[in-house]
């Protein structure tokens, strides 16, 4: 499925894989918000079910939901990333590499 208005991204080289230690088609992504509406806490339960070698990455931050993020963020280990906020370049490497993205609803 491809949204209106989506803009469609051409890869880009991989030059942040060592800082955001993910590997190219390696990694589920969700970009968004870090809210209780959007069902992030869901997503990191299943996450944490599957037997995979395959990370989570979290890029987004939290807007007037410090609580509910800081409590995400007690899941991020070794498969479990949360990222800063990405945006320009960077954002188009992160999710033209990405194996998944996961839409902030």
């Amino acid at each position: 499925m491809v949204p209106n208005g989506t803009h469609i991204r051409e890869r880009r080289s991989a030059t942040r894989w060592q800082k955001w230690e993910l590997k190219e088609d390696k990694y589920i992504v969700y970009l968004g918000r870090f809210s209780s509406e959007k069902n992030c806490q869901l997503l990191i339960d299943a996450y944490e079910r599957l037997h995979t070698s395959v990370k989570l990455a979290f890029a987004g931050g939290s807007t007037y939901s410090d609580s509910y993020a800081a409590e995400l963020l007690k899941h991020k280990s070794s498969n479990i990333l949360f990222l800063d906020w990405v945006s320009a370049e960077a954002l188009d490497e992160l999710l033209t590499h990405a194996n998944y993205v996961c839409p902030a609803l």
